[in-house]
């Protein structure tokens, strides 16, 4: 992936809070994002809203789904297990 992401003429990516990563590490936590998210939304479009939290950007570069844990991402709904007893659902 080769990212240029205008408006950041030192090739930093923002982060909400005022800092800023390298775009090594802005792509890194971008491949989580696209894996749960989609690629609907680009890095450049995402650097031009002012980036990443500061914790989903953690969560994120560590392989999350930039939610700190707090929710998953979207899936199909599995059925639920069976109860002790009950004959499992096709």
């Amino acid at each position: 992936m080769n990212i240029d992401v205008q408006g950041e003429p030192d090739g930093r990516f923002p982060i909400q809070t005022g800092l800023t990563v390298s775009m090594d590490a802005a792509r890194r936590a971008y491949e989580s994002y696209a894996r749960f998210y989609g690629n609907g939304q680009s890095l450049v479009r995402l650097a031009d809203r002012g980036g990443f939290g500061m914790l989903e950007f953690v969560d994120l570069y560590l392989g999350g789904n930039g939610s700190h844990g707090l929710r998953r991402p979207r899936q199909k709904p599995q059925p639920a297990p069976p109860q002790p007893g009950e004959e499992p659902k096709p």
